[in-house]
This record gives structure tokens, C-alpha cells and sequence, in this order.
């Protein structure tokens, strides 16, 4: 059977208001969990990663982890979620190749993180462990989405095709520049190239391509 992360994200129930001073002890106490979760994480890996060890290492009774995160999986998937929405805005800069080039060159640098180095340990070291699977297809399906967030934007302004597919093209430039980011590090002019392949494929519309096939043309 496969492993499913949990939808329903809401916040644990609580009752009364509560002071500025102690929502921010709240929010220190989140911060010193995530971060001793990737730190647990990216040293034992998933299988051996223990609550008890990242309450510790965040010094915080266990029972505090348990309160927000009843299971491993919760807790790793909410350090992942922590540090990918850390710092990250879809970039806007009035093209989809310049938005795609800006997404790109961001996550490169995020990925220099602990937590984006975790990442890419659990799931090329632990792939095979079902809640790690789930846990990789949600990051995927977060990251595809906001890449076809910008797709989207340039098929709106007419810079591609209104045919167009976001999540092919989306899956077209990723896979590629991650593959490649996996085995021979940071690439820009790589990265570029393939932005520009994908999208001018893409600017070319099926009929015109079946018309070239038709007349012999290249």
C-alpha cells in the first residue's frame, strides 16, 4: 500500500488568545526543530532518524515534538515545507524565460542548504522506503507547480502558446537540469540552454510542425 502524507494541515487546536511573547517562543521552538531534524536527518538518514534524538538536539521535551508532529513523516515533511518556503517568491521579472532562468538560479543557491542537501540524500540513498517515496513525490509535485505557475503566466501574456501544456514543459526543463545538477554540480550555462530549447519547442505549434513534415522541410 502507499504511503500518503497527511492533507489536513491545520494547527493543533488551542484555546484562549495568545501573547505576543508567547508566539514567539512558539516560533523559536518550530525553528530549533526544524532545524535539528535536517541536522538528524542529513546525519543518520530517514530510517534511523529518531524523534527522541532531534527533541534533544533542539533542546525540547519530546513530548513537544510529538504534540505538533505525531510522526516521523509529519516531522520530516514539515522541515522540508519549513525550508522551502524560506525565502522563496516566484520571480517576476516580465518574461518566462527570465522567470524560469531567476527560478533556477535561486534554487541553485538554496540548494548549497543543509536542508536541500538532506533532501537530495534521503531521496537518492532512501528512495526505496516507502514514506521517503512520499515524501520525494510531494517536493516534486511543490516544485512542478511552481514551475507550471510560471508557464502559466507566459502562455497569459502571449509569449507562448495558448496550447501549450505547463506541465510538459514543466517537466520537460526540470528533469533534465536536475539530472544534471545531481551528477556534475551547478550549471548555468547548462540550465540556460535547456530553458531555451524547451521554450522555443514549445513556441512552435503542432500544425506548424506537421506542415513541415509534410513539405520536407526542417
Amino acid at each position: 500500500m502507499a504511503t500518503t502524507l497527511p492533507n489536513d494541515k491545520r494547527a493543533p487546536r488551542r484555546t484562549g488568545a495568545r501573547s505576543p511573547r508567547t508566539q514567539g517562543r512558539s516560533a523559536r521552538v518550530v525553528a530549533a526543530v526544524m532545524d535539528a531534524t535536517v541536522e538528524t536527518l542529513a546525519r543518520s538518514g530517514y530510517d534511523a532518524l529518531r524523534i527522541e534524538e532531534v527533541a534533544q538536539a533542539a533542546g525540547v521535551n519530546k513530548t513537544t515534538v510529538y504534540r505538533r508532529w505525531p510522526s516521523k513523516l509529519e516531522l520530516v515533511d514539515a522541515a522540508f515545507r519549513h525550508f522551502a518556503a524560506e525565502g522563496e517568491v516566484l520571480p517576476d521579472t516580465g518574461g518566462v524565460r527570465s522567470d524560469l532562468i531567476a527560478f533556477f538560479r535561486a534554487r541553485a543557491l538554496r540548494s548549497r542548504t543543509p536542508a536541500r542537501a538532506a533532501l537530495i540524500r534521503l531521496i537518492t540513498t532512501e528512495r526505496g522506503n516507502p514514506e521517503v517515496a512520499a515524501l520525494a513525490k510531494v517536493r516534486r509535485e511543490d516544485h512542478l507547480g511552481r514551475l507550471m505557475t510560471l508557464v502559466r503566466r507566459g502562455i497569459e501574456t502571449g509569449e507562448l502558446p495558448k496550447a501549450t501544456d505547463p506541465r510538459l514543459v514543466a517537466e520537460t526543463i526540470a528533469a533534465p537540469i536536475y539530472l544534471h545538477t545531481l551528477h556534475s554540480g551547478d550549471d548555468v550555462a547548462f540550465v540556460d540552454a535547456v530553458i531555451d530549447l524547451v521554450l522555443h519547442g514549445a513556441g512552435v505549434r503542432p500544425a506548424e510542425r506537421a506542415g513541415r513534415r509534410s513539405t520536407g522541410k526542417r
